[in-house]
């Protein structure tokens, strides 16, 4: 009889103990995460995400082309962009939040301070490789070729083509600056999209979305010296 008693008393204990856990748990979910925020090359307020400093910022140069700050680089309007791009800045330190070192700080300054510039070189990149592309996109897009992948004359055309999302500065970095990505959004890509890596004036790649994000291309060209 003692025993029974033992029993029903211990599954009791047991059933509270669950319940308090389960209630503490609850409360824990609910429980907003702090928000860790630094600001980024003189006044940008940067939020950590799940992996990368997120953030906005504004580049006049790329006023006028498609708006595309939506899901994977998609249109997010009608109207063309006003230069508001994404920013996403890797952490120098992959298994915390750290801070963005300073060759980040400048990586992205010299994109912001010479925009028009960049702008020139990364338009420059895409037109050299954009009849390639071109010709290899035929079958796949047959009849939508004209209207979402014309022959090109210049820069200017691309304006209702493809718009710039992210800017994305990676913790890589070489003589002190780091590399920094520019990935859009395409009429004639929307699955894999359109990335172009740079450090400072050079144009290191152009490809997919990928290419605007990744560090093994930017360690591949450090490592070339």
């Amino acid at each position: 009889m003692e025993t029974k008693y033992i029993v029903v008393f211990a599954l009791f204990g047991v059933a509270v103990l669950v319940v308090l856990f389960k209630d503490h748990l609850a409360r824990l979910l609910k429980t907003k995460r702090p928000e860790r925020i630094v600001l980024f090359a003189d006044s940008i307020r940067l939020t950590w995400g799940d992996h990368f400093w997120e953030g906005k910022a504004v580049l006049p140069s790329w006023t006028g082309f498609q708006k595309r700050l939506g899901p994977y680089a998609s249109v997010s309007g009608a109207e063309p962009s006003s230069g508001e791009v994404q920013l996403s800045v890797s952490s120098p330190d992959a298994h915390i939040p750290a801070s963005p070192s300073e060759a980040q700080v400048k990586g992205f300054r010299h994109v912001r301070d010479n925009s028009d510039e960049m702008r020139d070189l990364v338009l420059k990149a895409i037109l050299d490789v954009y009849p390639k592309w071109r010709e290899s996109y035929k079958e796949f897009l047959g009849e939508e070729l004209e209207e979402r992948m014309p022959a090109l004359h210049g820069p200017s055309d691309l304006k209702t083509l493809i718009g710039l999302s992210t800017v994305h500065v990676l913790s890589v970095e070489r003589d002190g600056l780091a590399y920094v990505g520019f990935e859009f959004g395409c009429e004639w890509e929307e699955e894999h999209g359109l990335g172009v890596m740079s450090h400072g004036n050079r144009i290191i790649d152009v490809g997919s979305a990928e290419e605007a994000f990744s560090a093994r291309i930017a360690n591949k060209d450090k490592s070339n010296g």
